[in-house]
């Protein structure tokens, strides 16, 4: 598995850059601090996603 960088989209319809490495089984997805579509900003993050038995891939997120 490759690594690198990846459009991340939001549910309010904010995309934007974020970086994503693998971690096992598992992919670590980091996104810089951002606006949401209504101005609130929101502090850098980071989630930890786990493909599900169905092969869906599911988030938690990191500190």
């Amino acid at each position: 598995m490759s690594e690198g960088m990846c459009v991340v989209e939001f549910g309010d319809g904010v995309a934007m850059i974020g970086e994503w490495h693998p971690d096992g089984d598992d992919i670590r997805l980091s996104v810089p601090a951002y606006r949401t579509a209504k101005g609130t900003g929101v502090d850098a993050r980071r989630w930890q996603l786990v493909r599900g038995q169905d092969g869906s891939w599911r988030s938690y997120r990191r500190s």
